[in-house]
């Protein structure tokens, strides 16, 4: 089943989205509701997973309004989850599993969540002059991602380039990484 607070934060950013498309203000009580209802519903924790992808939607959602105070803190949050867990962009034991075969979906949502992660963390570094939560070493993982290209594998030569060589499930379904 998928945890309360992933509806509310879906729905905040889809009233957010509709209104910057209609450029109305009617919605913005409708985010404020959605932004507790969220807040409320993280009473009974999710799995950390989705609590990362939640950390990581409100603050995009605070950050593409300007709060940047509110926007970091999120970020915050989302790091300490990952830090606190030991997560990995690729945890040692899945090395074989992505080299041999493709993941299941529950992996391939895991490398995913914390890949984009990586991507928010140096983005709101480098755009926006917050500190980074994370250290160099999940930013390796990144490149180091091992990727697959006429049947040879790769590695990640640097973060701007080889995104065709990357592995067909998580080329497809990452829109960031």
């Amino acid at each position: 089943t998928v945890h309360p607070a992933l509806v509310h934060a879906s729905q905040l950013l889809g009233s957010l989205l509709w209104r910057v498309h209609t450029k109305t203000v009617v919605t913005v009580i409708n985010e404020d509701i959605e932004i507790g209802a969220v807040l409320n519903s993280l009473g009974n924790p999710p799995d950390p997973i989705t609590l990362v992808i939640v950390y990581g939607l409100l603050a995009w959602y605070n950050l593409y309004l300007r709060q940047v105070d509110l926007g970091r803190d999120y970020l915050a949050k989302a790091a300490q989850v990952i830090l606190s867990r030991n997560m990995m962009v690729i945890p040692p034991w899945m090395n074989d599993v992505l080299a041999i075969e493709e993941p299941d979906d529950d992996v391939k949502e895991y490398v995913t969540v914390v890949g984009q992660y990586v991507y928010k963390n140096k983005v709101a570094h480098m755009v926006l002059g917050l500190p980074s939560h994370l250290n160099e070493e999940y930013d390796q993982q990144v490149k180091s991602l091992t990727v697959r290209a006429s049947g040879r594998r790769f590695r990640i030569p640097s973060a701007h380039k080889a995104f065709q060589f990357m592995q067909p499930w998580l080329a497809k379904h990452s829109v960031v990484l």
